[in-house]
């Protein structure tokens, strides 16, 4: 069996979360991801998430046809993917690394609120 293990303590700690409410326009969260350098940012509804955006997200509408001046000014919920993940800050190193197999972050949470993000790159980092 397999004990629980405190994220902390395996030196993967959450970065703050940065992320938009579902109304922000798309030219925010690029902006957002430029001046943090995130490849993805969660989507909340309040302090729910309900969605994420990431590089690929944005890239795909471009491929669809729209250009970057109309996709900066849809609401973040109009192109918005599925959440990621959400786990405890006590979730084991092998559930984070099982859910960063399909997802490209997950949402730490503790005592029903969210407190961190963690990436693969955050994963790689104590390796």
């Amino acid at each position: 069996l397999e004990a629980k293990i405190k994220i902390q303590e395996e030196k993967v700690v959450p970065n703050q979360v940065i992320g938009v409410q579902k109304d922000e326009l798309i030219s925010k969260v690029v902006k957002l991801m430029r001046e943090y350098g995130y490849s993805q940012i969660p989507v909340f509804d309040g302090k729910q998430a309900v969605g994420s955006i990431s590089e690929k997200t944005i890239l795909r509408q471009i491929i669809s046809g729209k250009d970057l001046a109309q996709i900066s000014k849809l609401p973040a919920e109009a192109i918005m993917e599925e959440p990621f993940p959400q786990i405890s800050e006590e979730a084991p190193l092998s559930l984070i690394s099982s859910l960063l197999q399909t997802y490209s972050a997950v949402l730490v949470f503790k005592k029903g609120e969210i407190i961190g993000i963690i990436t693969k790159a955050d994963l790689l980092r104590i390796l």
